[in-house]
């Protein structure tokens, strides 16, 4: 029986595996199982109904109804209900899906670690789970760790996830609560041969192109003007472009030797990504400050300061290299800015490139043409150029550097053409395998050898990427779909099509590659001269000017604006002309120049009127208002709050945030504040960081000053009692008064005596130390020892609590404090999600030691809880993780008798290697009795998804005999799980 329930877990029906139910499932492209039942009285099944069965969690994400059924008077049910993650296809794939904004369309060029990080964060914060545990993802060592460009418009989750993958050139894919990146298989082939285990095998055609000979076309990059010269007299359509092409003598290249002409299938491919290149390596970094002005809407400019990153090459340059047509540009091929490329500026300040005819060093430098292609400004301060960084230079006539390089990318097009014609020349159909019933069944990913005389001369290994199979009685004739894509399902497929390319007057039409191909409407690939918008891509981006449309940033019209003809305008210079003006709601005008009289009820305006904000309510019902000189409004509107990335409340505290309280005031808390005239206070509340009265500060040294000497460069202050100062101490004073405040944080250049020296250049401007003044040892420039702060405050914004600082060894506090106990509401830390930043009462710390009494939610302490469980070793592909699971327990005098497994080398293995000493230890309550125990009653068991193999290797170490065992990569076969059964007497 099968329980559909509802989303609180209620049965809504149970109902039996009736024939006809089905399991399918296809890589990236559909998993569900259906239920067929009918029944007398409709059930309105809604989302999020789900049933649990021995297949997975499966729930109802499209709506549902039945089909009546006259003869039997009955309804007919087929109900779907799709894999728990396919959910995800309903909701929205938000940016910050913490915050009250949720923007959805968004870009985005970080690594496919960072893309995958923001979908995480979707599902926590929808609450999503798998079985109460959070998600996570897996990224396989195929997929290569590049950043790369996403523009995410409206997307759903799912296709996100998917999107993400093809981005990366890999596959996605869910098991339990783990996202997988990379490609899906694994294992040793298994024998899929015709008429002996599979009953019928049909084959689909692919969109995939096949050919069996390939002609190749390179970049046009770096290709010089004379490159491969011909006789004009024999063109007639001329050359469109010069492209790199094969070497010298070879004009195509089969995917056979000796082939025969009829056998030959052409295509024409253009590897955009092959051209004459040479990498260079920076050096000299440095920046240039430049200084743009930015004109505001409101006539005003804004001086926006930024850097431009300039480096040196070791070759020597000169413009005469440059292409005619073309700009100068480079590639990362390492560093920070990996993948990424930039126009470049050589020699920008224009020094002369020679000097007595050598070369002028001072000419030699590249300065990196910044763009937001990437979704922000870079390079930036964050992800910029350094030394040693890999770079390749396009945009000039290679050949005055090296006469190498040209024939060296020859053979490399030759190359790739070879490796393209090898895939090409492989038949890219699928094949739907319908098994024999009673056979073993099998999952996504496990890799098959097909054997059919009929359809290959030597068989074909590949993989399975989908399956269905009966419900009722899985292994009565499941089919499996074997191949490297599913047949006309592939997602995100890209179109790499070159419709023509004319050569020696002879025109080629073709596809593949990595030439022309179509950015669709959620492609994340950059537009470049090599690639088009689709239709709807174009929709979503353009104006249209055949029906009413809208635009979602600012147009700039360079020459103008008109309406209708010569009904309004608008000039270059912002001048409008209008023949009627009508404001209903309101109207901002930067200037309004009236040469008669304007009359709105009593209002009347001789002169001209210049504001910021000049509202006219409804029908410009003004009353009463005379405007003869200047009027400017300005109005500014906050909302939620504006906070530092990292915000600690209190005096030893760090960042910014303005912010409105649950009981409607707004709180400003920063480290200076300055009001140049005057400033009005209702309610004035004065802490002065001391003793108890505002905060309590504990710390190696204290003391007030008793008297202030100077001379021209330093203050000398005489210290009341012991002298606890020592030279390097922060020593901060912090007072406010109705006379005004008071605040330094400097360091002591010396102490002598009962009296301590500290530079003028340390106090702040304006600021003179003075007797009275109470002094608190906060942190030393270069002791180690004397960094330590502790720090207790009760009245700072009326939530108490206790900090722990360390390393304080400057005036900024960023990463000092260690220990918050107490009210954490405030605290702000980009390492935890938005939606569980620290709030409440709690303890936040880098690190956390408990000992003692340890109770969890559900009344059990933690010795409880764990003392019925043991640890196997769950071994996958590529690693070796821990699984707890229920273990036996016996009893001798209330002592419970407990065996646990340990891996010798950690418990995460990579790249496939595994070598790790296993060891069962068994306790007898917290005793270890391995020792006493003969090693004949220690027995290893392995459990796969392969049982014959598991019987094998059970029967080969049946009489092992040891609590120790050693696991290679020849034990693990996809999947398997270790466990060793001891047999005692007691």
């Amino acid at each position: 029986m099968v329980d559909i329930k509802d989303i609180q877990g209620n049965i809504i029906l149970s109902t039996p595996i009736n024939e006809g139910s089905k399991r399918k499932f296809t890589l990236q492209k559909e998993d569900y199982v259906t239920l067929k039942f009918s029944l007398d009285d409709p059930i309105y099944f809604k989302l999020g109904n789900w049933v649990d069965t021995d297949f997975g969690l499966f729930e109802l994400v499209d709506l549902y109804k039945p089909n009546y059924n006259q003869s039997t008077a009955a309804y007919d049910y087929e109900l779907r209900l799709d894999a728990y993650y396919w959910k995800w296809k309903n909701k929205k794939l938000k940016y910050s899906p913490e915050s009250a904004a949720k923007e959805t369309s968004f870009n985005l060029t970080a690594t496919l670690d960072v893309h995958a990080g923001i979908v995480l964060r979707n599902l926590s914060a929808l609450g999503y789970k798998y079985r109460g545990v959070d998600f996570t993802f897996s990224i396989d060592s195929t997929v290569e760790n590049k950043p790369f460009l996403m523009t995410y418009d409206n997307i759903n989750i799912l296709d996100a996830c998917f999107q993400m993958a093809s981005s990366a050139g890999c596959e996605c894919w869910v098991t339990d609560n783990i996202i997988h990146f990379g490609r899906c298989e694994f294992g040793d082939p298994v024998d899929f041969e015709l008429g002996v285990n599979v009953d019928t095998m049909k084959r689909s055609d692919s969109q995939t192109e096949y050919s069996t000979r390939i002609i190749a076309f390179g970049s046009t990059r770096n290709i010089p003007t004379n490159y491969r010269p011909t006789d004009d007299s024999m063109i007639v359509a001329g050359v469109v472009q010069k492209r790199l092409m094969l070497p010298v003598g070879t004009s195509y290249v089969d995917a056979y030797e000796n082939m025969a002409e009829e056998e030959a299938v052409e295509d024409v491919v253009v590897f955009d990504d092959v051209y004459p290149r040479r990498i260079g390596t920076m050096s000299g970094v440095t920046t240039k400050q430049y200084i743009d002005k930015i004109e505001n809407a409101d006539g005003t400019t804004t001086s926006e300061v930024w850097n431009a990153y300039r480096f040196k090459d070791s070759i020597n340059f000169s413009k005469d290299y440059v292409i005619s047509g073309q700009d100068l540009k480079i590639k990362f091929e390492s560093g920070l800015l990996n993948g990424m490329e930039f126009g470049v500026t050589f020699n920008p300040d224009g020094k002369p490139e020679k000097i007595n005819g050598d070369w002028n060093p001072e000419a030699q430098i590249w300065e990196i043409v910044r763009n937001s292609d990437y979704g922000v400004n870079l390079p930036n301060d964050t992800l910029k150029p350094v030394n040693g960084d890999k770079f390749v230079l396009s945009g000039f006539d290679i050949t005055f550097v090296s006469d190498t390089y040209i024939p060296l990318a020859e053979q490399e097009l030759l190359q790739k053409a070879q490796e393209y014609v090898a895939k090409t020349k492989i038949d890219p159909s699928t094949y739907d395998n319908k098994m024999m019933p009673g056979g073993a069944l099998y999952e996504v990913g496990d890799r098959v050898n097909l054997i059919n005389p009929g359809y290959f001369e030597n068989g074909r290994v590949s993989r399975i990427i989908g399956f269905e199979y009966n419900l009722d009685i899985p292994t009565d004739s499941p089919i499996y779909t074997v191949g490297e894509t599913a047949a006309y399902s592939r997602i995100g497929d890209i179109e790499e099509k070159l419709e023509t390319i004319t050569y020696k007057s002879q025109t080629y039409t073709g596809s593949g590659g990595s030439g022309v191909y179509v950015i669709r409407l959620n492609d994340s690939t950059t537009a470049s001269n090599s690639n088009v918008f689709s239709s709807l891509r174009q929709l979503a981006m353009f104006l249209r000017k055949d029906i009413p449309d809208k635009a979602s940033e600012i147009i700039d019209f360079l020459k103008g604006l008109t309406v209708n003809g010569d009904k309004a305008s608008i000039d270059k210079d912002g001048i409008a002309t209008v023949q009627e003006l009508i404001a209903l709601v309101k109207a901002q005008l930067a200037a309004l120049e009236v040469t008669g009289n304007a009359k709105a009820k009593t209002a009347t305006i001789t002169h001209k009127v210049t504001t910021l904000n000049l509202l006219v309510q409804k029908l410009a019902e003004t009353y009463d208002l005379n405007v003869s000189n200047v009027a400017t409004l300005f109005r500014t509107i906050i909302r939620d709050y504006v906070s530092s990335e990292t915000f600690i409340h209190g005096l030893t505290g760090e960042g910014f945030k303005l912010y409105k309280a649950l009981n409607g005031d707004w709180n400003l808390e920063l480290d200076n504040l300055t009001i140049r005239k005057a400033m009005t206070i209702f309610e004035l509340i004065i802490s002065k960081v001391r003793a108890v009265n505002g905060g309590l500060v504990v710390s190696l040294a204290n003391g007030r000053v008793k008297s202030v000497s100077e001379d021209s460069t330093s203050y000398v202050l005489g210290i009341e009692g012991d002298m606890t100062f020592v030279a390097d101490d922060l020593e901060r004073c912090l007072v406010f008064s109705p006379s005004g405040a008071k605040y330094y944080w400097v360091r002591i250049l010396s102490v002598s005596g009962d009296a301590i020296t500290i530079p003028k250049s340390e106090f702040p401007v304006g600021i003179v130390p003075a007797v009275g003044d109470d002094l608190v040892q906060m942190g030393n420039k270069t002791y180690t020892a004397r960094q330590g702060v502790l720090y207790l405050t009760a009245s700072e914004d009326g939530k108490p609590r206790f900090s722990v600082l360390d390393g304080v060894n400057s005036t900024d506090m960023t990463d000092k404090s260690k220990v918050v106990l107490g009210c954490l509401d405030g605290i702000t830390d980009s390492d935890f999600p938005d939606g569980l930043q620290p709030d409440g009462y709690g303890l936040y710390a880098q690190n956390v030691f408990l000992k003692g009494l340890f109770v969890l939610r559900n009344g059990k302490s933690v010795e409880d809880e764990l003392s019925t469980v043991k640890t196997e070793l769950s071994v996958i592909p590529g690693q070796i993780s821990s699984a707890i699971t229920e273990s036996k327990s016996y009893t001798d005098a209330n002592v419970t008798i407990r065996t646990e497994v340990s891996s010798s080398n950690g418990t995460i293995f990579r790249n496939d290697v595994i070598d790790s000493t296993l060891t069962a230890r068994v306790y007898k309550g917290n005793v270890d009795i391995t020792d006493t125990i003969n090693q004949s009653c220690f027995k290893w068991k392995r459990k796969s998804n392969n049982p014959e193999k598991d019987a094998a290797w059970n029967l080969k170490y049946s009489t092992y005999g040891s609590n120790i065992i050693n696991i290679t990569s020849e034990d693990v076969d996809s999947k398997a799980v270790f466990s060793c059964d001891v047999t005692i007497n007691y």
